[in-house]
């Protein structure tokens, strides 16, 4: 008699997030401002993530802060990249703002770079908030800023996420946009 081998559902680890868990709540573009901020975010939410297409002229160094905090030493960040040939790793304690990744081009002619940034437990009053970043950009050279990252960062702060601001540093181009999400 033959063995007939099957999945079992309840045997697969690991969560798997509908589309219908992400609710819109806010979509913002960089048009000749060098920060965007969302405000009153609502607390109602499990995580937070951001989508973010930048486009960029000039290296630029996109960053982030909660609740107003910008400057200071309560942010650290790490940072694992790919840029061509090159490989590396980078972090930094006691920071004014959590780095995202340099994947940004050096050319006259924009070309995007796209993050992903994850928020997890930012309404929470009794941790330390963490993000992580995947990053990546292509400016169609094969010696400069192309590539992806991983970045993550911890904002050393117990108070409850209701405000982020992201600055691109003067570089960022008509066209770049932000979207902020709620995840159930």
């Amino acid at each position: 008699m033959p063995q007939t081998l099957g999945i079992v559902a309840s045997s697969i680890s690991g969560h798997l997030i509908p589309p219908s868990s992400f609710s819109s709540i806010a979509t913002a573009t960089f048009t000749g401002t060098t920060t965007v901020s969302f405000t009153s975010i609502p607390s109602t939410f499990k995580s937070l993530q951001i989508r973010m297409i930048l486009l960029t002229s000039a290296f630029q160094t996109p960053t982030i802060n909660f609740n107003g905090t910008l400057g200071g030493t309560d942010y650290t960040y790490h940072d694992l990249y790919g840029l061509n040939s090159t490989v590396g790793a980078s972090g930094n304690a006691s920071q004014p703002s959590i780095y995202l990744g340099n994947n940004a081009n050096t050319v006259a002619s924009p070309y995007p770079n796209v993050y992903i940034l994850d928020i997890v437990d930012y309404s929470s009053t009794t941790k330390y908030k963490t993000c992580r970043t995947f990053n990546g950009g292509n400016n169609n050279n094969t010696t400069v800023y192309s590539g992806v990252g991983f970045c993550s960062g911890v904002w050393m702060n117990t108070a409850a996420i209701n405000r982020i601001d992201l600055s691109a540093f003067g570089s960022a181009l008509t066209g770049s946009t932000i979207a902020l999400y709620g995840i159930n």
